[in-house]
């Protein structure tokens, strides 16, 4: 096992994602019917990359702090392997919806108590079709 990360967001290495999540590409299109009503297809764009249910290990409530701060700045370049481009390359992504499996509470004297141990984190990582930062060789 090695220590290079398999992602970084803005150049910082985050803990690695759990194994199972989902990888999707999408391709826009502009479709429609030419005078022989055949069906004409254009792409728009390249083909959008999104990555469903990523799952993050937690280990204190300061990284689970860190981590959902960084995706309420919604705007992050991933660098990650390129399956298409078969090569590292680094673009702009969103962050979709983040969710966290509380599994402990305590009682720091407030009205109620604070959730301190986490089980995982989720939330989607959605390409925003801006061009890449690496040039293609």
């Amino acid at each position: 096992m090695t220590d290079t990360p398999i992602w970084l967001y803005n150049g910082i290495a985050y803990p690695p994602p759990l194994m199972g999540y989902g990888m999707m590409a999408s391709q826009f299109v502009k479709e429609g019917r030419n005078a022989k009503g055949e069906l004409t297809i254009d792409k728009i764009n390249r083909r959008m990359e999104k990555l469903n249910n990523v799952t993050f290990p937690v280990t204190s409530y300061e990284k689970m702090l860190e981590f959902r701060r960084a995706v309420e700045t919604m705007e992050v370049w991933v660098t990650y392997w390129d399956l298409f481009l078969d090569r590292p390359n680094e673009r702009q992504f969103y962050f979709g919806d983040f969710s966290v499996e509380i599994i402990g509470y305590e009682d720091v004297g407030a009205s109620v108590l604070k959730p301190v141990r986490f089980k995982s984190m989720k939330c989607n990582v959605i390409d925003m079709g801006r061009p890449d930062r690496i040039p293609a060789r």
